[in-house]
């Protein structure tokens, strides 16, 4: 049986409830989140602007917390796609077969018009800090990093067939869900706009997967529904055995 104390914490967390729901509503609505230096998009439809592959100002920039690729001419933001990612988004990608999308500063390194994801645009990865941390940490030999640090200053292919892992590529397949192997997913047409607008050296940037306030709002709604429900069923059951019947 409840007592005055469980209703009173019940009342409680039905205020924290609709509390979090305003709050989390309020800042969906009036106060887009900043994870890079380049401005926001929200509800971007400006695809009337025509792209061309002869704009040597086009980049790539990869939100991976808001699942968005932005293509930007100098600092005009042209397109905003929407992407899928790997399975564990939230890490960064440290060696072959983690399954994980690469963080950092990267460059279009090949264009492969026969993927079987319809397109692909090779992204540099491993990049000269991936090599300084494979062969401080042993996971590559010194042939291996030579290689990949004069691929990289050469804006070639950098070496793939390392334990650093490699081959990871902006291809479409859709983005219904997180699904690839490490790769970013677009749609078949985003992927096509794209794939015929940026050029071999075209500069990606790779952000890290940032925790959005409304994510840490609702992480700290379960750990109070999560207190308050312990606490009732404690209580209850402290109550249940002081009053249990002897038995025997």
């Amino acid at each position: 049986m409840l007592n005055l104390r469980d209703i009173f914490f019940i009342l409680v967390l039905l205020v924290v409830l609709v509390t979090a729901n305003i709050l989390i509503f309020s800042i969906n609505s009036n106060k887009p989140i900043p994870q890079s230096k380049y401005p926001e998009s929200k509800l971007f439809k400006n695809h009337k602007i025509n792209l061309s592959n002869n704009d040597k100002d086009l980049k790539i920039v990869v939100k991976k917390g808001e699942r968005k690729l932005l293509l930007y001419s100098g600092d005009k933001l042209l397109r905003d796609y929407k992407i899928a990612l790997d399975l564990n988004p939230k890490d960064d990608k440290e060696v072959e077969g983690d399954g994980c999308t690469p963080v950092g500063i990267f460059y279009i390194c090949t264009k492969n018009p026969k993927s079987k994801f319809y397109l692909s645009l090779g992204i540099s990865y491993p990049n000269e800090e991936d090599a300084k941390r494979g062969i401080n940490d042993w996971i590559i030999n010194n042939t291996q990093y030579k290689k990949i640090i004069t691929s990289i200053q050469t804006k070639k292919i950098p070496l793939w067939k390392t334990k650093l892992g490699g081959e990871i590529f902006i291809h479409g397949g859709g983005t219904g869900t997180d699904w690839t192997a490490g790769c970013i997913a677009l749609n078949n047409k985003d992927i096509k706009e794209l794939f015929e607008s940026v050029n071999v050296g075209t500069k990606i940037t790779i952000y890290k997967y940032q925790i959005l306030e409304k994510e840490n709002l609702a992480c700290g709604l379960l750990d109070i529904v999560g207190f308050v429900v312990s606490h009732i069923v404690s209580s209850n059951t402290i109550v249940a055995r002081r009053f249990k019947k002897p038995t025997g």
